[in-house]
């Protein structure tokens, strides 16, 4: 994603794990259960398909640069992911990169192609959060 917002702002919205709720599709939850400088372990409930699923993830927090997310519990028998941001001075770049696989009644449930438009959606909804949020570079 490319978006005209201060660095920081962005690093600060994805960070914010708390404020989720209010604007990722299907997130009913989504609380801190640890802090500290350099990470967190937070909790992220989802209801998909009227099915309701908790995951808590470890954040290894690098500001202004990444968030690295570990898997500790949930629906996955595997799970990494990273988030990225890069400076363009008029703005920056953010990327988020997962790896996972799910146990297997999830994936039958809604098929690879639907993970790819549920990702879509929750990058979508981080543009929209900064559009409605941040103040722009621009």
């Amino acid at each position: 994603m490319l978006l005209p917002y201060a660095i920081d702002d962005i690093f600060g919205l994805v960070a914010n794990v708390e404020g989720y709720r209010e604007f990722l599709p299907w997130c009913r939850e989504s609380r801190v259960i640890d802090k500290n400088d350099n990470e967190l372990v937070a909790s992220i409930q989802v209801v998909v398909a009227g099915h309701s699923e908790k995951m808590v993830t470890r954040n290894i927090l690098e500001p202004h640069t990444r968030i690295g997310l570990e898997l500790v519990k949930g629906p996955f028998s595997s799970f990494a992911g990273e988030w990225r941001f890069s400076d363009l001075r008029i703005g920056c770049k953010a990327t988020l990169d997962l790896s996972f696989e799910f146990h297997g009644w999830l994936l039958r449930l809604v098929g690879p192609r639907a993970i790819e438009i549920a990702i879509d959606r929750v990058l979508t909804a981080f543009t929209d959060q900064a559009r409605k949020s941040l103040k722009s570079c621009e």
